[in-house]
């Protein structure tokens, strides 16, 4: 089980939130360049420990869920994501997930949910920023008092993907 954040744009948390480490203590990480804030916590469930967030020269991953042929395109689910990506191959990992994908050189962010939506992703709009989290108690100031969002209670300016 992983927790997952994305800040696209200026805003930026001053530290992990509590309610996403609740969905993994194993280990967390954080990332943030001019455009971005990238955080994620892991429950290690399979696998050992990995660098949070994910990244390498080009792009930073975050993750959240489970690749079930991920051994066709790599090792690690994590290498498998972004070897699916670099070839435009996406719609071919069979899982549950949900995942954000940041190219540091183009600083262009990329948003994958699983066609079941399994792991739900939010998506709010927030101090000219767009953030996307797989917690929604770790957003900003969302107000729970307007509108009904299928069974989490009043949600306002809250989409879920």
């Amino acid at each position: 089980m992983c927790g997952i954040i994305a800040v696209l744009g200026d805003y930026r948390y001053k530290e992990i939130p509590e309610a996403l480490r609740e969905r993994g203590r194993d280990s967390e990480g954080m990332y943030q360049d001019d455009y971005v804030q990238l955080m994620q916590t892991r429950l290690h469930i399979t696998g050992g420990h990995v660098d949070l967030p994910y990244q390498d020269e080009d792009y930073v991953l975050l993750f959240n869920g489970e690749i079930y042929n991920y051994k066709r395109f790599a090792d690690s689910e994590y290498q498998a994501i972004l070897t699916a990506y670099r070839f435009d191959k996406m719609n071919e990992l069979d899982g549950q997930y949900a995942i954000i994908i940041y190219n540091k050189k183009k600083h262009v962010t990329d948003v994958y949910v699983d066609e079941m939506r399994i792991h739900t992703l939010y998506k709010t709009r927030y101090k000219n920023s767009t953030i996307y989290s797989s917690n929604l108690r770790s957003l900003p100031e969302i107000e729970f008092n307007k509108l009904q969002s299928r069974g989490y209670g009043n949600v306002t300016k809250c989409e879920v993907l």
